[in-house]
């Protein structure tokens, strides 16, 4: 896969999040990732309650990205926010790093 293509996937996912976020109430989180604020977001992630890492399951199950779902399923939410820091935050996920192919295809 061609580094145009990681390029349009990535940014097509982040459009997709961006929209779910306001569609679901999270509108400073989607201000955050729009303006590229990693720090915002990973203090949200690193802050979750139960009853809002929950939601963002039902969220994320409902909008076509079962295999992240699972993933968030098969583990705690420590465990998660651990998981989630070790590979880079919220920037490794939509950032312009190079972890994002590794991120996204976890099927």
């Amino acid at each position: 896969m061609g580094q145009k293509t990681l390029t349009n996937n990535k940014e097509e996912f982040n459009k997709k999040m961006i929209k779910l976020m306001k569609e679901y109430g999270y509108k400073d989180l989607a201000k955050a990732l729009e303006k590229g604020d990693y720090k915002s977001m990973d203090e949200f992630m690193n802050n979750i309650s139960d009853e809002g890492y929950k939601n963002m399951k039902e969220i994320i199950r409902g909008s076509a990205y079962e295999s992240m779902t699972k993933i968030m399923e098969s583990i705690s939410k420590e465990d998660m926010i651990q998981m989630h820091n070790a590979m880079g935050g919220e920037e490794a996920c939509h950032g312009d790093n190079g972890n994002y192919n590794n991120m996204m295809n976890l099927n």
